[in-house]
C-alpha cells in the first residue's frame, strides 16, 4: 500500500551546525524557565504554567537534539565526534545549573500537590519531572550538598564518556598465521590486512566482528583461545574507569537515602524493588538451569564427536572453555539444521543506513513514525547494541517559540 508521508525526516546537521543546534535549544529552554520563575509563585504553580510550557517546547526541539545523539553513536567522522563531545560537556554544565536551582523545585513541588485533573501522560510527566529533581537531592540534601552531588555526577558522566570513547576508537587485534585461521570463510580472510614484511600472516581486528568470526569458525582451539583471551583484555584503561564508576555510583545513591545504586535504578523500572528483581532472577535460574545443562551436554557431545574425528581424546571431558562455545554452537546448529537467518528475520545487512516509515496495521492505517536501521560496523561507531530515540510521537498545536 502506498502512503503519503505526513512529515519530513529529521535533518542531519552539518559539522558547523552541531554545537549551534545545542546552544539554540539550551537558549530556548533557558528563556522558558526564566519566564516561569519570573511570573509564577508557589501559590499559583500548576501543571499548566510550570510543566506544560517546557513539555511543549521539548516537543518542538527534540528531533534536532535527538539527531545530535544519533551522530554521537553512529558518525564515522572524528570531527563530528569532537563536536558532539563539546555538546556533551555543554549539556553537563547546563543540566547541573538547572538541576541545582532550588527556586524551580519550589515551584515544581506545589504544582504536583494541586491534585489537578490530568490525563495519564501529563501525570507521568509530572511524576518524572519531580523525580528528576529529588534524584538530584532536592528535598533531601542542603543546597551546598546538592552542588557537590551534581559535581560528582558530572565526573561520573565524564568517566562514562571516556569509557565509551575508548571502546569506540579501539582498533587493536592479533596477527595470525593464515594456517591458524583454517575454517574461517575466505571472504573474511581476504578482507583482513596482510603483513607486507611477513608473508602468510593476517591481522584480525577485535572490532568489525573479527573476534566473533574466529571464535565461530577457526578449527584450531589454540587460535580461538588466543583470540578470546586477547579480546577480553583489550582497552585495559577501562578497568579502572569501570571500578571508579561503580564506587562513585554507589556513594551517590547512598547520599540520597538509597541502599545501593541498584535501588536507585530500580525506582524507574517496571520491577517493584531490588528484592523483587533478585527473587525473579533466582526463579529464572531454577527454570533455566536444567535447559542450560542439557544444552551444555549437547555441546560437549558435539565437541567429543568433532575431536574423535580428528583422532584427539580429551583428558578432562567435563570442562568446556568459553572460547569453544560459539564454535560448537555452530557445529551443533548445522547438525540440527538450524538457520539463524530465518530466526533473526529482522536483521538487515546493508552498506547504508535504511529508513523505514511505520504505519498502523489497521483500517485507519495511521502513521506511527520513522525507524532507522544502521547495523553495519564502521570505524568510530559505537561498538555494541544501541538504540536512540530521535523524536517521541505526539500531537500538538502550532507554537510561537
Amino acid at each position: 500500500m502506498s502512503h503519503k508521508l505526513p512529515q519530513p525526516l529529521p535533518l542531519v546537521p552539518r559539522l558547523d551546525q552541531i554545537v549551534l543546534i545545542a546552544e539554540e535549544g539550551i537558549s530556548k529552554i533557558r528563556c522558558v524557565r526564566q519566564r516561569i520563575l519570573q511570573t509564577i509563585t508557589p501559590d499559583t504553580a500548576t501543571f499548566s504554567n510550570v510543566i506544560r510550557p517546557r513539555a511543549e517546547l521539548w516537543n518542538v526541539i527534540q528531533a534536532e537534539q535527538g539527531m545530535l545523539w544519533v551522530l554521537g553513536y553512529a558518525s564515522p567522522d572524528d570531527e563530528v565526534h569532537n563536536e558532539i563531545d563539546k555538546v556533551r560537556e555543554l549539556m553537563r554544565r547546563v543540566n547541573s545549573e538547572w538541576m541545582s536551582e532550588a527556586p524551580f523545585f519550589q515551584l515544581l513541588k506545589p504544582a504536583t500537590e494541586k491534585n489537578e485533573l490530568l490525563d495519564t501522560e501529563d501525570q507521568l510527566w509530572l511524576k518524572e519531572d519531580l523525580l528528576n529533581h529529588t534524584r538530584c537531592g532536592h528535598g533531601i540534601l542542603s543546597q551546598e550538598q546538592i552542588g557537590h552531588y551534581l559535581k560528582l555526577q558530572n565526573e561520573i558522566d565524564m568517566m562514562r564518556s571516556k569509557y565509551a570513547k575508548n571502546l569506540r576508537t579501539e582498533d587493536s587485534g592479533i596477527w595470525f598465521n593464515v594456517e591458524d585461521l583454517d575454517g574461517v570463510p575466505s571472504i573474511h580472510l581476504e578482507s583482513w590486512k596482510a603483513n607486507e614484511e611477513f608473508l602468510g600472516k593476517k591481522f584480525v581486528p577485535f572490532a568489525n566482528g573479527g573476534t566473533k568470526l574466529v571464535l565461530t569458525y577457526a578449527n584450531n582451539s589454540k587460535t580461538r583461545k588466543r583470540m578470546y583471551l586477547a579480546d577480553e583484555k583489550k582497552v585495559p584503561e577501562n578497568v579502572q574507569l569501570f571500578q571508579d564508576v561503580i564506587i562513585q555510583r554507589d556513594t551517590q545513591a547512598r547520599k540520597l537515602g538509597y541502599t545501593s545504586h541498584t535501588a536507585f535504578r530500580v525506582e524507574r523500572r517496571a520491577a517493584k524493588s531490588v528484592d523483587w528483581v533478585q527473587t525473579f532472577l533466582y526463579k529464572l535460574q531454577e527454570d533455566l538451569a536444567l535447559h542450560g545443562t542439557e544444552e551444555l551436554d549437547l555441546l560437549k557431545s558435539r565437541r567429543r564427536k568433532h575431536l574423535q574425528n580428528q583422532g584427539i581424546t580429551l583428558e578432562n571431558d567435563d570442562k568446556f572453555q568459553p572460547w569453544d562455545l560459539k564454535f560448537y554452537q555452530r557445529l551443533a546448529e548445522e547438525e540440527l539444521d538450524i538457520d539463524r537467518y530465518k530466526i533473526s528475520d529482522t536483521l538487515i545487512w546493508h552498506e547504508n543506513v535504511q529508513v523505514w516509515s511505520v504505519w498502523e496495521k489497521s483500517k485507519e492505517s495511521n502513521f506511527v513514525g520513522y525507524l532507522y536501521f544502521d547495523l553495519i560496523w564502521r570505524e568510530n561507531k559505537y561498538q555494541g547494541c544501541q538504540n536512540v530515540t530521535i523524536e517521541n510521537g505526539m500531537t500538538q498545536d502550532t507554537m510561537d517559540i
